[in-house]
C-alpha cells in the first residue's frame, strides 16, 4: 500500500535525523560497498540498471554549453537595440558575465562578476543587461534588488527582447520573498512577473531545436520559485502558449505535482500524516506521473522529464517502475545530468530505499567511466559525501569515511585524472584538498603531504569539503 510505502523521510528541504549504525559497523558497510562482488545476488538492486553511457557519442553538458551561450549572446547582443550606440564596455562585459546564467561558477568568479558590473554601473555605463549580469551575481538583497529594478526599467523602455524583461522581473519576485517584504508587495511581484511571461512567449524566443533552454530555465531559481508559489498559473500559462512544445508544458505540471504530493503529505514522520494527506500525496503522485511521462515520451532526448520520475518512483516506493529505470533513461539523454545524479543518491540513502553500499557502488559506476571531461566521475565523490553527510547527523566524523585504503586510493585516482585534465570545473586547489584529506584521513601521510605541498599548504575553503570532518589542523601536523 502506497501509504505505508513511503519511509519516514522529510520534505526534501527539511533534515531527518535517522539511526544509522555506530561508526565502526558504518565503516564495515563502506568496505563491503567496495569488496562485495556486484554478482551476489543477496546484494540490493535498487541502484542496479543500465552501463552508464560514456562512450565518445555521448551527449554531455559540455556539448550542449556553446548552444545555451549562444542563446544568451543572441539575446543580449545581437537582439538588442542599435540605437543609441551602445558603450564598448557593456557589450565586452556582458559577453563575458553572461555565462552566470549557463555555467556553474564558484563564489570567487560569481563575486568577480558582481563587482565588475557594479564597478561599470557605478562608472556611468547605464545598459540593463550589464545591471541585470551584475544582479544575479549579487549576494546582498538589497543592492541585488536595486539593480534587477534598474535593469526592468531597462527593458521595459523597448526594442529588448520580452523575455529579458519577464526574467528581471520573476528575479524581482523572488528577491522581495528573500527579503522578507510584506505579502502584498511580494504578490504584487510575482503577478507582474507573470504578466510579462505570456507576452514574452509570444514572441517565441525558443527555436523548436532550443526548446530544450525553456525547460532548462524551469530549474533556475526564479522560475523554480514562482513554480512553488505560482506554479498553477506559470504552468497554464505554459500550457496555452503557441511558441511552447507540449513536452515543456507537461514537464512543468509535473514539477508542479511533485511540489503538491509533499505539499499534502508534509514534512513529518510517517506516523503523523493524516488520511486526507496520504490521499493527496498519492494521487498528486498519480498525476505527475501521468505528465511527466507523457512529457518524457514526447521528447526522451531531453533528460528533465526521466529525472523528475527518479522522485516519483521513489514516492511510490517503486511499486511501478524503479528510480534506476527512470536513472537510466535521464543520463542516455545527457550523460552529466547532474540533478539525476542527486535525486538516485537521495532515493539511495537508507531512510528510503538503499543503503550506503549502493550509494557508493553507484559512485563506483561513476569513475569507472573514466569521462573526466564532464563532472560523472566526481559523483563518487558526491555519493561519499552523501553518506558522510549521513554520519554527521549521527555526531560522528564524517571524516571516516575515507578510512578504508581502497576508497582513498579510488579518490586519489578521481584527482590525478582531474589535475591531468586541467581540473575541468574543478579547481586544483580543491582537488589536492581532497586527495589530502582523504590520504591523511586513511593514513597515508607522505601522499597528503604530497597534495598540501602543491597548494602551499593551504586548504581549499569550499563549504562542501566540511562534510569530511573538520580537517584544519591536517597541514600543521604535516609541515
Amino acid at each position: 500500500m502506497l501509504k505505508y510505502a513511503v519511509r519516514s523521510g522529510l520534505d526534501f528541504g527539511i533534515l531527518m535525523i535517522v539511526q544509522v549504525p555506530a561508526c565502526a559497523g558504518l565503516l564495515d558497510q563502506l568496505i563491503q560497498g567496495i569488496q562485495q562482488s556486484t554478482a551476489d545476488p543477496a546484494a540490493p538492486t535498487h541502484g542496479k540498471g543500465a552501463p552508464l553511457p560514456a562512450g565518445p557519442n555521448a551527449v554531455t553538458w559540455v556539448s550542449l554549453q556553446p548552444k545555451l551561450k549562444a542563446w544568451w549572446q543572441h539575446q543580449f547582443i545581437d537582439l538588442a537595440p542599435q540605437s543609441p550606440a551602445r558603450d564598448p564596455r557593456a557589450v565586452d562585459f556582458v559577453k563575458r558575465g553572461a555565462r552566470i546564467l549557463y555555467d556553474d561558477l564558484d563564489a570567487g568568479e560569481r563575486d568577480a562578476i558582481a563587482n565588475e558590473g557594479e564597478s561599470l554601473v557605478n562608472g556611468g555605463v547605464d545598459d540593463p543587461a550589464v545591471e541585470m549580469i551584475a544582479a544575479v551575481s549579487e549576494t546582498q538583497l538589497a543592492r541585488q534588488g536595486a539593480l534587477l529594478q534598474k535593469a526592468l526599467a531597462g527593458f521595459s523602455k523597448g526594442g529588448w527582447p520580452k523575455f529579458l524583461a519577464f526574467t528581471a522581473a520573476a528575479n524581482i519576485a523572488k528577491n522581495a520573498f528573500d527579503s522578507n517584504l510584506p505579502g502584498a508587495e511580494v504578490a504584487r511581484d510575482d503577478q507582474a512577473a507573470l504578466d510579462l511571461l505570456k507576452p514574452a512567449l509570444a514572441e517565441k524566443p525558443f527555436a523548436p531545436a532550443d526548446m530544450w533552454i525553456l525547460r532548462h530555465r524551469l530549474l533556475c531559481n526564479s522560475f523554480q520559485y514562482l513554480l512553488k508559489y505560482e506554479g498553477g498559473r506559470l504552468c497554464d500559462i505554459l500550457a496555452n502558449s503557441p511558441g511552447v512544445d507540449p513536452w515543456v508544458s507537461e514537464y512543468c505540471a509535473g514539477e508542479k505535482s511533485i511540489a503538491d504530493a509533499w505539499k499534502s503529505r508534509g514534512g513529518g514522520w510517517s506516523n503523523t500524516v493524516t488520511d486526507s494527506g496520504w490521499n493527496g500525496f498519492g494521487e498528486n503522485l498519480r498525476l505527475a506521473r501521468e505528465h511527466l511521462t507523457k512529457s518524457w515520451t514526447l521528447n526522451p532526448k531531453d533528460p528533465g522529464a526521466a529525472d523528475e520520475m527518479i522522485t516519483v518512483a521513489m514516492g511510490e516506493n517503486e511499486e511501478t517502475d524503479t528510480m534506476r529505470t527512470w536513472f537510466d533513461r535521464s543520463v542516455a539523454a545527457e550523460l552529466d545530468y547532474i540533478p539525476a545524479y542527486k535525486d538516485l543518491l537521495w532515493g539511495l540513502r537508507p531512510r528510503w530505499l538503499g543503503s550506503h553500499k549502493e550509494m557508493i557502488d553507484l559512485g563506483i559506476e561513476c569513475l569507472n567511466t573514466g569521462r573526466y571531461d564532464t563532472g560523472v566521475p566526481n559523483q563518487f565523490l558526491v555519493a561519499l559525501g552523501d553518506v558522510a553527510d549521513d554520519m554527521t547527523q549521527e555526531n560522528q566524523d564524517g571524516g571516516l569515511v575515507f578510512a578504508d585504503p581502497d576508497i582513498a586510493a579510488k579518490v586519489e585516482t578521481m584527482v590525478v585524472n582531474y589535475l591531468a585534465k586541467g581540473g575541468g570545473r574543478y579547481r586544483a586547489s580543491y582537488l589536492h584538498t581532497v586527495g589530502a584529506i582523504a590520504a591523511y584521513r586513511s593514513g597515508n601521510r607522505d601522499l597528503a603531504k604530497k597534495h598540501l605541498q602543491a597548494i602551499g599548504y593551504a586548504l581549499d575553503p569550499d563549504p562542501y569539503l566540511k562534510r569530511f570532518g573538520d580537517n584544519s589542523a591536517m597541514p600543521t601536523s604535516l609541515r
